[in-house]
């Protein structure tokens, strides 16, 4: 038999301690990021067992490396699922794997229905014990403590922004950088060994946000237009989707938004966390933009934890010549400004910026 879990069970401390042993762990979807939480959690002591709906030739490889693990492996549309939930302790899933999106499989969806009506809300007591529902972005945030991350999305723009302000990150000898998220690159596996001075960066999608509820530090959106309707139904509805990134700044955190975008520059108003805007022109008061083909900062204030005040920049808040940017394409000019944004929050000197763009 398993055992019942808390919420507090999942963090690191409590990890490391052996709050998974003997622990009944199903993880829905097999992707890269089922596999890296099946490895996780049978490390950390769990009997895992991963499905997925699909049985192919991709799934199987991955049942073929987990299987000798120890990892039980069941795919395909399967009569053993209401069983598999019914064990389980603790139900991971993926982003694609999330209640009421259509890339559900159905027979998925009737037994993950009443598995999540009787788990443990998220936002609830650590303390309480009771069965877990969570998804992997989740997980790994509560692993990672208080280690500071920001979050990068958007509909266009997110994975060249995102990858640039990790490289620019890297620059600073004293915090390394973890880079994952959307971009296939899942997190957990890495959790429990990242330094406490660690910089993440997490590039996070519409499958994502609508599964994280534990805070950042800072939030950047690159653009917001009509995409994913399949999954999302309206437009209304994926925007309220990527707005959840705003609601995720703690207090202490910044809001980093595109004013050449109407829709994100929509989230400066709210007021609810300090804001950073950026556009292809003069930056407002606090914010990045363009002047005399040089990128401008007029005034950014980094985050606390770097020291507080105004970012470091060049003679009249230039960071770097527009001409220098290595990036293709006239689009990567407004990505630019967002990386570099979110770079002066962290307090990265202006010539390591310009270095690293």
């Amino acid at each position: 038999m398993g055992h019942t879990l808390r919420l507090l069970d999942l963090e690191a401390d409590a990890v490391r301690g052996g709050s998974l042993a003997g622990a009944h762990l199903l993880v829905l979807g097999a992707g890269r990021t089922g596999e890296a939480v099946a490895r996780f959690a049978h490390a950390a002591g769990a009997l895992v067992t991963i499905h997925d709906s699909a049985a192919s030739e991709k799934t199987q490889a991955i049942g073929a490396v987990l299987s000798p693990l120890g990892i039980r492996a069941v795919f395909g549309e399967t009569a053993e699922l209401a069983e598999l939930f019914a064990q389980a302790d603790l139900v991971v899933h993926s982003p694609s794997v999330t209640l009421g999106f259509p890339t559900v499989a159905p027979s998925v969806a009737g037994p993950l229905e009443a598995f999540a009506k009787a788990a443990l809300a998220l936002t609830g007591e650590t303390g309480t014990p009771g069965k877990i529902l969570i998804s992997e972005p989740e997980w790994t945030s509560r692993l990672l403590g208080n280690r500071w991350r920001v979050g990068v999305t958007g509909t266009k723009g997110k994975t060249s922004t995102s990858a640039l302000l990790a490289a620019i990150l890297a620059t600073d000898p004293q915090h390394p950088v973890a880079f994952g998220g959307n971009n296939g690159a899942p997190l957990i596996e890495r959790a429990l060994e990242m330094p406490e001075n660690v910089r993440v960066v997490l590039e996070l999608s519409e499958l994502q946000l609508p599964t994280m509820y534990g805070a950042i530090d800072v939030g950047v959106y690159t653009n917001v237009t009509a995409d994913h309707l399949d999954r999302h139904g309206s437009v209304e509805s994926y925007r309220r989707v990527k707005q959840r990134l705003a609601g995720l700044i703690n207090e202490a955190g910044t809001l980093i938004v595109n004013l050449d975008d109407p829709v994100t520059a929509a989230y400066a108003g709210e007021g609810r966390v300090a804001t950073v805007t950026y556009r292809r022109d003069a930056p407002l008061p606090g914010g990045v933009g363009i002047v005399d083909g040089w990128i401008i900062a007029a005034g950014v204030q980094r985050s606390a934890r770097y020291g507080g005040g105004a970012a470091a920049t060049g003679p009249g808040g230039r960071i770097m010549p527009v001409g220098e940017i290595q990036m293709p394409g006239d689009h990567s000019i407004s990505n630019v400004l967002a990386a570099v944004s979110a770079a002066l929050v962290a307090g990265i000197a202006p010539d390591a910026i310009r270095k690293a763009v």
